[in-house]
């Protein structure tokens, strides 16, 4: 299992499609927009065209993930998390 590591937290600004798909006319195809989405998570895998973050993982291996392409990733804002004293993480 790939664990994401606790010390590279990542606050990631990307935009998405925002509405589903329906039909519509032609006319009105300039009017469809996209959301920002900022999310904190774990890149746990990398490469030219997508990120895969990881926001949520449990002990049986099972992870819940982003697949962001790169070229709608807006920002990544790398946090420093550090371990607070006394607690076990």
């Amino acid at each position: 299992m790939i664990k994401p590591n606790k010390k590279e937290l990542v606050w990631i600004t990307w935009r998405d499609a925002e509405c589903s798909s329906t039909r519509t006319h032609i006319e009105e195809v300039s009017e469809v927009r996209l959301s920002t989405n900022v999310n904190l998570g774990w890149i746990i895998h990398r490469n030219e065209r997508r990120i895969i973050l990881a926001h949520g993982y449990a002990t049986s291996g099972e992870i819940d993930h982003f697949a962001i392409p790169v070229g709608d990733i807006e920002s990544i804002e790398y946090i420093n998390v550090a371990k607070p004293r006394g607690v076990k993480c």
